[in-house]
């Protein structure tokens, strides 16, 4: 399982552009402080999609990546929220993005 999702990524990473992002000018909500056995495994059901997603060629860019119908969190992206990611930031992009 770890493999697929590793190949998964990889296969992202061919389609990403340069780190920036207007998450940081968003005000976060602490809702806990702690990462559980469930997160991990809901993270990585959300990794697999976006990995399918990419794989499927269904996307070219992160952020056009990250609107996907595969995606149960873009409906609450604000309209100005910009994402980006490159290869080397991809996993912690999508940790950064599920965690937020």
């Amino acid at each position: 399982m770890i493999k697929s999702m590793i190949r998964l990524l990889l296969a992202g990473c061919l389609l990403m552009v340069p780190v920036t992002s207007s998450l940081a000018d968003t005000t976060w909500k602490v809702r806990k402080t702690y990462w559980t056995q469930g997160d991990e495994r809901s993270f990585g059901e959300f990794v697999r999609g976006f990995g399918e997603h990419v794989e499927a060629k269904r996307c070219r860019i992160f952020a056009d990546c990250m609107k996907g119908a595969w995606n149960p969190y873009r409906s609450s992206d604000a309209a100005d929220v910009q994402l980006r990611s490159d290869c080397a930031d991809l996993p912690y992009s999508l940790r950064m993005y599920f965690a937020w």
